[in-house]
């Protein structure tokens, strides 16, 4: 089953932490707060401060996800 949900790169930040992520497109506006799952733990207190151009579908995501992977695999 195909999944068209739009993701947005963007760029975040929590008191001295940036972090550069793809989240769903309705949560990436520039002053929107947000909780990101990391290691299975939600952690709140992210600000989205850039939202940058561009988008990606689920189903693209999961074919980097999945290339970087296999480069993994062989480069280490």
């Amino acid at each position: 089953m195909s999944n068209k949900q739009i993701y947005r790169q963007c760029k975040l930040v929590k008191e001295n932490t940036y972090d550069i992520a793809w989240i769903p497109s309705q949560f990436a506006k520039v002053g929107k707060n947000l909780s990101l799952k990391i290691n299975e733990e939600w952690q709140e207190g992210w600000k989205v401060v850039e939202v940058y151009s561009g988008s990606r579908t689920h189903d693209e995501m999961d074919l980097q996800r999945d290339a970087q992977k296999r480069w993994e695999s062989v480069i280490k």
